[in-house]
């Protein structure tokens, strides 16, 4: 028999208007799968009534076919809704078509959001990068200018100028040596070295004073100059 709760929108009216043969030939319509199937079955009623109600056992009975045959899963792998609802009008299918549009939509502004919190955290990152960039050179500026990156950049000049005598007063000595056994020396070498030497006195002269004023002391030249304070 025909399970009557297809008809529980009618009014008790319009079911007494149903024939009785019509009520035996809506059995069919549990067979059927499509809607133009459906369409045309109840086209064949000669009672309007008859055709309307069967057309609303009908689709109550796609209605719940698609119910059964749409799935969560299907829906999520298909990115929209089921193949049976691309062409039907039912109000099931509608309401499909319209949660998933939703859920489109919410995808779309839940993205934007995203890339624009994205976009915020990269903008702060930077800005932080750029303050401790300005911090550090502020800090390297301001060490640059204090007592002890003086004293540093002092005790280097003196033992850079010291180095350079040894070194100079050493080359003079091998060319005269050079001289002594072929009779020939290189006066230029000779000249850019004994340069060297007075250039060098002349840096020593000029930065002990200040070293010292500072509180730089001969023996503690090494130890300062091995040590940069502004060193990263």
């Amino acid at each position: 028999m025909i399970d009557k709760r297809y008809f529980r929108y009618f009014s008790c009216g319009v079911l007494l208007a149903i024939s009785s043969a019509a009520f035996a030939q809506f059995e069919r319509i549990d067979g059927m799968t499509e809607q133009g199937e459906i369409m045309r079955f109840c086209a064949g009623f000669k009672n309007r009534t008859d055709s309307q109600a069967c057309l609303a056992t009908g689709q109550k009975r796609l209605d719940e076919l698609y119910k059964q045959r749409i799935s969560e899963n299907e829906r999520r792998k298909r990115g929209g809704p089921g193949e049976e609802c691309i062409r039907s009008t039912s109000d099931y299918c509608k309401a499909q078509k319209e949660a998933e549009r939703e859920a489109r939509e919410n995808q779309i502004a839940t993205a934007a959001q995203e890339r624009k919190r994205l976009a915020e955290e990269q903008q702060q990152k930077l800005q932080v990068q750029r303050a401790a960039e300005q911090e550090r050179k502020a800090a390297l500026d301001a060490c640059k200018k204090s007592r002890e990156a003086r004293l540093y950049e002092l005790a280097n000049a003196i033992l850079m100028s010291r180095m350079a005598i040894e070194m100079s007063e050493s080359d003079i000595e091998r060319e005269k040596s050079i001289g002594k056994k072929t009779g020939v020396m290189n006066q230029k070498a000779l000249y850019d070295a004994g340069r060297l030497i007075e250039d060098s006195k002349n840096l020593i002269k000029m930065s002990m004073p200040e070293y010292q004023s500072l509180g730089g002391r001969e023996r503690d030249l090494k130890s300062i100059a091995s040590k940069n304070p502004c060193a990263a």
